[in-house]
């Protein structure tokens, strides 16, 4: 994923990559969480569903 850097490089690089979603999804969870309890969880759900879609669209639009 990461060309023309030393291999240990890119193995730190790759792990820092797939740990991001772990360190974010509780806060997300508590954030959306706030917001279900607010406005009710069925309009969040769509809403977040809405978002999941533009980011999967999105990176279906990525050339490599």
């Amino acid at each position: 994923f990461f060309p023309g850097a030393d291999p240990s490089v890119q193995m730190v690089a790759a792990l820092a990559t797939f740990s991001v979603p772990f360190l974010i999804r509780p806060l997300g969870g508590l954030f959306f969480g706030m917001l279900g309890d607010k406005y009710g969880r069925q309009k969040i759900l769509a809403i977040t569903i809405v978002i999941m879609s533009i980011s999967t669209f999105c990176i279906g639009l990525i050339p490599s």
